[in-house]
């Protein structure tokens, strides 16, 4: 499995379910949801929160960690593989650029790693494509967590209105979707 997949795969099983599927699909239960509507918030969320741990992701490196609450850079320096770092290794390998490829290398696990150094990976992620690909993935998926909330059955669009909005806020994404469709699923 190529490592972006692996990183979305583990962003999926160890956050999203646990951050907003799990959730979603608990408060239906509890509200005594059909099926199909369980289906939908369970589908909704696994993609919603798939896009909310990217985010993250971004955040951890471009973040402001006055808004964060976090040093910018930890996920770096404790060298997780995430999607944002896994993109951009490969973007960097396909295109032959071993400047961007040795930057990731010294960066990637070095606990001392300096703000400096964060700037020139946070230089690559931009170069390669990797962050706008992130961010862009973040977009696609939101837009497919409010998609499939057309399956459930609601008579109350007001509700529906502000589940949307709560489903793209959760996944970091901007507040209203672009125009046009997209598919309605989510990585497995």
């Amino acid at each position: 499995m190529p490592l972006p997949a692996r990183a979305v795969r583990t962003a999926r099983l160890k956050s999203a379910r646990y951050s907003v599927e799990r959730p979603l699909l608990m408060g239906a239960t509890l509200a005594g949801a059909d099926d199909r509507t369980a289906g939908a918030l369970r589908s909704a969320g696994r993609c919603a929160g798939l896009a909310f741990q990217l985010h993250d992701d971004l955040l951890g490196v471009f973040g402001d960690p006055e808004e964060t609450g976090k040093p910018s850079g930890d996920d770096l320096r404790e060298g997780k593989l995430t999607y944002l770092t896994t993109v951009a290794r490969a973007r960097a390998e396909a295109a032959g650029d071993d400047g961007a490829l040795g930057v990731l290398d010294a960066a990637l696990g070095d606990p001392d790693l300096s703000a400096a150094a964060v700037d020139r990976v946070r230089e690559v992620f931009v170069s390669t494509g990797a962050r706008a690909a992130l961010e862009d993935k973040v977009e696609v998926l939101a837009d497919r967590s409010v998609a499939h909330l057309s399956d459930m059955r609601t008579a109350d669009p007001a509700a529906l209105r502000q589940l949307h909005a709560l489903l793209r806020a959760t996944a970091g994404a901007r507040p209203h979707s672009p125009p046009g469709g997209c598919p309605r699923r989510c990585p497995a």
